[in-house]
């Protein structure tokens, strides 16, 4: 928990560098353009990944709860978002209680699928429940796919095994 406190420090201090640069852009008129294409370039996709990890690990994962957590989360300078304060934040009090919440649900790589939509996503997860039961599925045949009303089951199985043998290489999840 402490890898994860530590990523949501980073992205909450991001995007409150960001935000606070796109304000002060403003003050260079006409020549603000190009600084303000970099920031978008940098900054492309932070929020969305911000978010997903997030939804992985907060007590409650839907996108409303999400949004609200990073809003506190961004109230605070990053040497405050200790793991205690980031655990707090994200809803989970007691870590041994709440060691489900420890391991991510698996929003952050399920919507890496190009061929999954938002909400076919969030049906794998409220399927699954976790990342580590999406790769252990993988073992017979993914089954459960249908029961979250996925299309083209045979292609986000594939690409569920092809996740599962990078996984494995990587170590445990």
């Amino acid at each position: 928990m402490v890898d994860v406190a530590g990523l949501l420090a980073r992205y909450s201090n991001l995007i409150r560098i960001a935000s606070y640069t796109d304000r002060t852009i403003n003050f260079l008129g006409n020549n603000s353009g190009l600084l303000r294409n970099q920031l978008g370039e940098i900054m492309h996709g932070v929020a969305t990944s911000f978010l997903l990890t997030i939804r992985d690990y907060a007590k409650t994962s839907s996108e409303k709860e999400a949004r609200k957590i990073a809003r506190e989360l961004v109230k605070h300078q990053q040497d405050e978002l200790d793991t205690g304060t980031v655990m707090m934040i994200l809803g989970i009090t007691d870590p041994v209680a709440d060691e489900d919440h420890l391991h991510p649900r698996g929003f952050r790589v399920v919507s890496t699928i190009s061929m999954l939509d938002e909400a076919a996503t969030a049906r794998i997860i409220s399927e699954y429940g976790s990342l580590s039961a999406i790769v252990n599925d993988s073992d017979v045949g993914f089954d459960r796919l249908d029961n979250a009303g996925v299309g083209n089951i045979r292609a986000v199985a594939a690409s569920f095994r092809q996740m599962r043998n990078t996984l494995q290489n990587k170590g445990p999840l």
